[in-house]
């Protein structure tokens, strides 16, 4: 019981940071939303704001969960959480190459870069993390379609 309470905590503490870092990328890169980020030529699937203020906030609780079982049940497994938490930079980078600086060419590379990190980690979490690893599934392929989004802006702006 000890422990399980103690697992609730840990994720309860993982996903608040996720959230949290979420939130303050979100605050950061507003500002360019209004302008910069409007005047651009986008995809025709490019969903309107309010999906991603409803995706990622989910996308990061699953990400919690994945990163709170490596550290429970694998801590000893370092490149897994080292995979984990260079995906999470390269994530958190991201936003701020693409909404603040306007490099959307680099951004591109990061999410590619972004991609086959996680990728990587899930083909390694398969073998002894098999039901954590599917939880990156809606992950990826929601960083494939930003790829997709980000491509197309770089290329027709």
């Amino acid at each position: 019981m000890r422990k399980k309470i103690q697992h609730v905590l840990l994720f309860t503490l993982i996903f608040s940071l996720f959230q949290g870092a979420g939130a303050y990328i979100g605050q950061e890169t507003t500002p360019s939303l209004q302008n910069w980020y409007q005047s651009l030529n986008k995809a025709p699937l490019t969903p309107e704001g309010w999906v991603f203020a409803v995706v990622w906030p989910i996308l990061y609780g699953m990400l919690a969960l994945v990163f709170t079982d490596l550290l429970i049940k694998h801590p000893l497994r370092k490149i897994l959480i080292f995979g984990f938490s260079l995906q999470m930079l390269l994530n958190w980078i991201w936003s701020f190459v693409f909404f603040s600086f306007h490099l959307t060419g680099l951004a591109a590379l990061i999410l590619s870069l972004l991609l086959a990190t996680v990728f990587i980690l899930f083909t390694l979490m398969r073998k002894d993390c098999f039901k954590t690893a599917w939880l990156l599934l809606p992950y990826i392929a929601w960083l494939c379609f930003a790829f997709d989004l980000n491509t197309y802006i770089y290329v027709y702006n």
